[in-house]
Order: structure tokens, then C-alpha cells, then sequence
């Protein structure tokens, strides 16, 4: 898709790896530093910030209002009826106790608590989920920052191209997950750059994520073969890769594994006749028939109230305020990264040691702030 001016990013020189060490852009093309600007075409939404208080739009009173109006105004027209036409209609000639309404209690509650606790899992797992993929690609992004060899400016451009894969990766998760499979996002086309000369990946098919991950793999095998990292190191990283690609793969099933319709049909359509009979019910149980109205309101609120945010929770990877904020997650592991980058290369020992001269003199402080006690 077209766009406006091409964003600054370790992206815009990837071409240029081939040349000399003086070719490649200077090292202040780093992730914290690069310029978004967002596509003409597409429209980027942002998706829900920490939740900080408790909005309309946040509960599911637009999705039963239309149930629930209908259940209360069918429970006017039967009190109406029983007070209107009470030689016709008479409270006294219904069921004192009514077996089937028990009975059909116990019913709906099992579907429900069922409904409810399958729903809440998919999104406790799609959390726990997201934990996971953000701590190994923090790891991975650590490993490359720290344990590889960086010897001239080629090698620190190729090192900050994968940081910004890495965050490029957590962003197309998150697209994907969204059914979002375009791949000029303001958020993630700047940073979804070539780590080697030799690889092109430009296949339109291909699944984004699985992508990067390719890309990332091959600068792994780049490092290893350049001597920049150990076996030991190699594996470690392979190993957070997988995990990654391990995260993003379940993420995948939740999404694309909801709960069977043939289920969800059936629980509404016994939910909807039960709140039906149940006035009739309610007629006998009060001594003042117009308390029906009121009690079938909060009943019928209630109960719809809590298959509406089954339903609501069942894929918690879109935009509404129900469901998991990606966005921030995204933004946490970009703040991380960009605290990385910004540090210097600690390969050398260099860093040890003023770490060492930093504290000795704290140490000195405190023993003698101890012997003068």
C-alpha cells in the first residue's frame, strides 16, 4: 500500500550491507530514534490503555439492552393481563410451585458457569501467553545486545536491525492476531528490516510473524558463522526464538478456535425461554404482582449480562475495551528495547569495571557509617 515518506529506521540502508564498513549509516539509527509517520491508506487505531476507571462502553449494557427491554415489557404485558383481566386471568389458578422452573435453574446455571469459566480461560491463557512472548524476546533481545562480538559499524547496523526485528515480531503478532495482514503499519513496517544480503524474504503468502522469525534465525546463523558468539550462546538463542514462535503459535489457536456455535445457539435459546416462563413464576412467589417488573429487569440483566461478556471475553485480541491491551504490551517491550540499545556494548570489561569503581566507594561509605556506630 502506498505511503508518505519513507520513515528513517535500520530498515532504509539494509540494501547497503554489502558495502564497506564508511557505506553503512551511523549507529544513531537505533529503535528509540526512529521517526513513525503513518500511512496515508490505512487508518491506525489505538487500541485500549491501562484500564484507570470504568466506562459505559466498557460493560455489555448496549449488547442486552434490546434483550432485556423486550423480557421487562413482555413481563408488563403479563402483569397487565393478570391485574386487567383478572376474571380471564388469575394468579390463583397458576402452579403454586413449579417444578420445571427449579429444575431449569439448575440447567442454565451449569451452562452458564461453563460458558463463563471456558471464556475467562481463553483470556487468563491469551495473558499468560503474551507474559511469555515479551519475557523471550526480551531475553533474545538481551543475548544479541550483550554476548555478541560487535567489531565494526556493519556488525552494529546488522545488531540493531535485529533489536528492531524482535519488536517488529511482538507488532505482527499482535496485527495477525487481529486479522490485520497487511504489512504497512505505521508500527510495524519500520522496524520489519533485512538482517543479511543474502536472504530475501519477499513472498506475499507468507505468514508475517513466521517471517521475521525466519530473519531472525538466519542473523543467528550469521553470528555463529562470523564467530561473534559461542555454541552455548547459539543455542540460548534459538532457544528464545522458539519460544516466541511457540507463544505466537497458541496465540493462533485461541483465536482461531472459538467456542462451537452449536453451543453458544443453544445456551441462548434455553436462556431466552426460561426469562419467558419466568414471570409467571414470579407472579406467585410476590404478594404485589407489579414487584414482577422490577425483578424479571435485574433478572433478565443479570443472566443475559453474563453470557454478553462471555461472548465479550471469548477473543480478547481486538479493540474493544473488554479485551487484552496489545498495544501496551507492544509498547513494553519497545520501552525495554529502547532502554537496551541506548547502553553501551558491555562486551568488553570495561563496563565491569566502572561498575566496580562506582560502588567501591558505597562500600567504603557504609563500612565506615558501621564502625563509627
Amino acid at each position: 500500500m502506498p505511503s508518505q515518506n519513507p520513515a528513517p529506521s535500520a530498515a532504509s540502508s539494509s540494501d547497503s550491507t554489502a558495502s564497506n564498513d564508511n557505506d553503512f549509516p551511523p549507529f544513531s539509527y537505533r529503535v528509540h530514534q526512529t521517526k513513525i509517520l503513518t500511512p496515508s491508506i490505512l487508518q491506525i487505531q489505538e487500541g485500549p490503555k491501562y484500564r484507570k476507571d470504568i466506562r459505559i462502553k466498557s460493560t455489555v449494557i448496549n449488547k442486552v439492552s434490546y434483550t432485556v427491554l423486550f423480557l421487562t415489557m413482555w413481563s408488563v404485558l403479563i402483569v397487565l393481563l393478570y391485574h386487567f383481566a383478572k376474571p380471564i386471568f388469575k394468579v390463583s389458578d397458576l402452579p403454586s410451585k413449579p417444578l420445571f422452573i427449579p429444575i431449569l435453574s439448575i440447567v442454565i446455571g451449569l451452562l452458564l458457569v461453563f460458558r463463563t469459566n471456558t471464556a475467562y480461560d481463553r483470556y487468563w491463557t491469551g495473558r499468560k501467553l503474551w507474559t511469555n512472548l515479551k519475557f523471550s524476546s526480551l531475553n533474545l533481545g538481551r543475548l544479541i545486545w550483550i554476548q555478541a562480538k560487535v567489531e565494526s559499524k556493519r556488525d552494529k547496523f546488522l545488531q540493531t536491525s535485529a533489536i528492531n526485528l524482535i519488536y517488529a515480531f511482538n507488532t505482527a503478532v499482535k496485527h495477525n492476531l487481529r486479522q490485520e495482514y497487511y504489512q504497512d503499519y505505521a508500527d510495524l513496517k519500520p522496524y520489519n528490516v533485512e538482517t543479511s544480503e543474502v536472504i530475501d524474504y519477499e513472498e506475499e503468502n507468507l505468514n508475517l510473524p513466521i517471517d521475521i522469525s525466519n530473519k531472525l534465525s538466519s542473523f543467528i546463523i550469521h553470528l555463529i558463522n562470523e564467530g561473534q558468539i559461542d555454541v552455548s550462546t547459539e543455542s540460548q538463542l534459538h532457544n528464545n526464538l522458539n519460544l516466541m514462535i511457540d507463544c505466537f503459535s497458541k496465540l493462533e489457536v485461541i483465536r482461531n478456535t472459538p467456542l462451537p456455535v452449536a453451543y453458544s445457539m443453544h445456551l441462548f435459546t434455553v436462556l431466552f425461554l426460561y426469562l419467558l416462563a419466568l414471570p409467571f413464576s414470579v407472579l406467585v412467589a410476590t404478594k404485589e404482582i407489579w414487584y414482577t417488573i422490577p425483578i424479571m429487569f435485574l433478572t433478565s440483566f443479570a443472566l443475559m449480562g453474563i453470557s454478553a461478556v462471555a461472548d465479550e471475553i471469548e477473543n480478547p485480541f481486538g479493540y474493544d475495551d473488554a479485551d487484552l491491551p496489545l498495544d501496551s504490551y507492544c509498547d513494553e517491550v519497545k520501552s525495554e528495547l529502547d532502554i537496551l540499545v541506548k547502553k553501551k556494548n558491555p562486551h568488553t570489561p570495561k563496563m565491569w569495571e566502572d561498575f566496580i569503581e562506582k560502588i567501591k566507594h558505597q562500600v567504603i561509605e557504609i563500612a565506615d557509617s558501621v564502625l563509627k556506630k
